[in-house]
């Protein structure tokens, strides 16, 4: 499958520039263990992302980041994932030969063929997207590339694809709030689902194991960083954001958009702001991004911010993350930069502390010490220490914070 052109062992032959590329890509996930095992850096090794991507120079279709390759106005409706989250989800989905498995979100084709290699029957791969005119781009791009056998479908990737089913592997390249029913079901019992879920401002990534009597149980979690999945096609999407002002400002990165009503959160941040010490130097990298995951989990209020333009409005530059809480006129941010800014009065950032503490006390868990549970039925979760209950997800979802 794919072109055996791209197995390229540089002892023995010169390479050109694009092998040269793919390999140091590869390389860099390798070291930085994002691929760890031998057939899914064999798959990133032989797949030419560059040939998904036909309007992309080589530097930037190999370089670790996510590429849009699709939107409407300012927004962003179609991309292809950062090299790094595509391998992190592969590693936790465990795929083996002869599996078959199901993508939702078809993109680019790219994942697909990377799931086809590691696999090994491209007829065992089946994904799906709501734009037909995305489905007929990543169809040219795997034909072109020598996957001619991989099954794709125009559907609505929330209702799956029942006629194929079951599968022994489910994976969904978009984010989403709830996981879709219909997806579960048509998953095969000990199959595994991997998918992002926007949990307060965030994203956690599990690998969900099917069990016997319907309980979700995850193997492992990665991070997050997907855009939603849609139920409207892109045609659909464009009629409804045409009735909208296209304007570039503040983007309010959170699934409880109601509780921040953005002309009151703009005043609050206009309004004057004190600059305080972090309350702790774990908050910075490497290890800050798992502290904002914990402080994601533990407060709905929590929000990530992105100004996009140019124009510094707010004091805290290009993004931000922490508490908004405008019932009470005050907010805790958190910069790009690690400097940390207070608006209106001091409770979200007498919360932030709190959590900053707590999160310490547990000795800083990150995404790794994740375990997600989630209740198909009417179950009753047994909840231990450190549980964390979200009774507004359907189904209902628990995580848990294993012990270090």
């Amino acid at each position: 499958m794919g072109k055996e052109e791209d197995q390229i062992n540089p002892k023995d032959k010169p390479q050109n520039e694009e092998v040269f590329l793919k390999n140091q890509l590869v390389d860099q996930l390798v070291e930085k263990g994002q691929i760890r095992s031998k057939k899914i850096e064999h798959a990133f090794r032989k797949v030419p992302r560059h040939l998904f991507l036909p309007n992309v120079d080589l530097q930037e279709a190999y370089a670790d980041g996510s590429i849009i390759t699709k939107k409407i106005g300012i927004e962003p409706i179609s991309s292809s994932t950062a090299p790094s989250l595509m391998a992190s989800m592969l590693e936790i989905l465990h795929l083996e030969e002869g599996m078959k498995v199901l993508e939702v979100g078809t993109g680019t084709g790219y994942n697909a063929a990377l799931i086809a290699e590691i696999v090994g029957d491209e007829k065992r791969v089946f994904s799906v997207d709501i734009d037909i005119e995305t489905i007929q781009e990543a169809q040219q791009n795997l034909v072109k590339v020598g996957y001619k056998d991989i099954v794709i479908k125009c559907v609505d990737g929330a209702k799956g694809l029942q006629e194929y089913s079951p599968y022994d592997r489910i994976i969904v390249s978009c984010s989403v709030s709830n996981i879709p029913r219909l997806l579960v079901e048509q998953l095969k019992e000990g199959g595994v689902i991997v998918l992002p879920i926007w949990i307060n401002g965030t994203q956690i990534t599990p690998a969900l194991e099917k069990q016997k009597d319907g309980i979700l149980v995850s193997l492992s979690t990665t991070i997050g960083g997907f855009m939603e999945l849609r139920s409207k096609t892109y045609q659909e999407t464009l009629a409804s954001l045409s009735k909208k002002r296209q304007e570039k400002g503040l983007l309010i990165c959170s699934e409880h958009l109601e509780l921040f009503e953005k002309r009151k959160l703009e005043l609050l941040l206009k309004s004057s702001s004190q600059e305080k010490a972090l309350p702790s130097d774990s908050i910075l990298p490497p290890k800050g991004s798992n502290f904002f995951i914990f402080l994601a989990l533990n407060e709905r209020k929590s929000v990530e911010l992105f100004l996009e333009d140019e124009v510094d409005k707010f004091g805290f530059g290009e993004s931000a993350a922490g508490i908004v809480d405008l019932e009470k006129n005050s907010a805790c941010l958190i910069s790009k930069d690690n400097r940390l800014f207070v608006y209106g009065n001091p409770g979200a950032y007498k919360r932030v502390v709190s959590l900053a503490e707590k999160w310490e006390s547990l000795k800083k868990p990150g995404v790794e010490r994740l375990q997600v549970f989630v209740y198909m039925g009417d179950q009753a979760p047994q909840l231990k220490r450190n549980d964390i209950l979200f009774p507004e997800k359907s189904p209902l979802l628990v995580v848990r914070i294993l012990e270090s």
